[in-house]
């Protein structure tokens, strides 16, 4: 029971890490600058932050990597002690490739646009994996 509660931590883990990843690009520069001018603590550390914009974000793609790894080894572990097959690293390694993509797809990176629509983004991330 522990393992499931650690998938799910390390999935919003991932989240986080994906927010924080789309959140340096779609920042705007203006509005930070005129908070830190007016004196607002959490935005001098934005601004601190993104004074070195590769660090930034290779801490955050080094933190996204490690925790997508650690939430498919724990799959694998749920997977491999529930299936008695030879190949369950396989299925598990595949079910959440395939499940990792579809939340991606449909709820953290698709946020970011003017044009969401959940029918649209579901038949979209269907029509790209119809060679599956």
């Amino acid at each position: 029971m522990a393992e499931f509660y650690l998938l799910i931590l390390f999935i919003l883990f991932s989240s986080y890490f994906s927010g924080i990843d789309i959140a340096i690009y779609c920042i705007n520069r203006v509005r930070l600058q005129y908070k830190v001018d007016r004196g607002i603590r959490s935005a001098k550390i934005i601004k601190r932050l993104l004074e070195d914009p590769q660090a930034l974000i290779c801490t955050v793609l080094i933190g996204n990597n490690i925790v997508n790894y650690l939430a498919a080894a724990t799959f694998t572990y749920i997977i491999s002690k529930n299936m008695s097959q030879a190949n369950s690293e396989l299925v598990a390694t595949l079910i959440c490739w395939f499940l990792q993509r579809l939340y991606r797809r449909l709820f953290v990176r698709e946020r970011r646009t003017h044009f969401f629509t959940p029918h649209r983004q579901v038949s979209n991330f269907f029509h790209n994996y119809s060679f599956l």
